[in-house]
């Protein structure tokens, strides 16, 4: 059976939607992150800091495709820029997974970021704008990058539960038509 992977907005919940599915389907769950992090015996943050983003891109494409090569039957989460190269979106499309996009509207988001207050207090802008209009900013961006590429797009508004029914009745109506 295909992959499933799993990419998404910042704070849409994905990884309590990844934790609850992967128990409900009988999947293995890899988390791309923990993934290379493990490959490279290193904390990513730390490997960043020592090796600069162009090193940890590379790692990144060398390491997802990798485990899309490697893997199967498993439900893989990419972190929610891995989708925004090309070469990782070639590879991940060569593979042909099913891809579930996990995303909330920016105001919900916001709202998600503002119940918890250290996330706005231990990050500091890189634009020089406020937090709220880098998040737009970024999130308009990717958003047209993300909706080129799913096979069942979740609105993940506060209600994980709903969420988790629309995936997997549609991944229960895959296995019937594969029948």
């Amino acid at each position: 059976m295909k992959n499933i992977v799993i990419y998404w907005m910042r704070w849409t919940w994905k990884s309590s939607i990844w934790k609850i599915l992967s128990r409900e389907i009988g999947r293995d769950f890899i988390d791309l992150d923990l993934y290379i992090s493990q490959k490279i015996w290193q904390d990513l943050s730390s490997f960043i800091k020592t090796n600069w983003w162009d090193e940890f891109r590379n790692i990144e494409y060398k390491y997802l495709n990798e485990l899309l090569n490697n893997v199967n039957n498993s439900i893989i989460s990419l972190w929610w820029w891995t989708i925004i190269f090309e070469r990782n979106q070639e590879i991940i499309l060569k593979n042909n997974p099913i891809l579930i996009y996990i995303y909330s509207d920016i105001n919900s988001i916001i709202s998600r970021i503002n119940i918890d207050e250290q996330v706005w207090k231990n990050r500091t802008s890189l634009t020089w704008k406020s937090l709220t209009e880098e998040l737009k900013e970024v999130y308009n961006f990717r958003k047209n990058i993300y909706e080129k590429f799913y096979n069942l797009k979740i609105n993940n508004e506060w209600n994980i539960n709903n969420s988790l029914y629309l995936i997997t009745e549609y991944l229960n109506n895959i296995d019937k038509n594969e029948k």
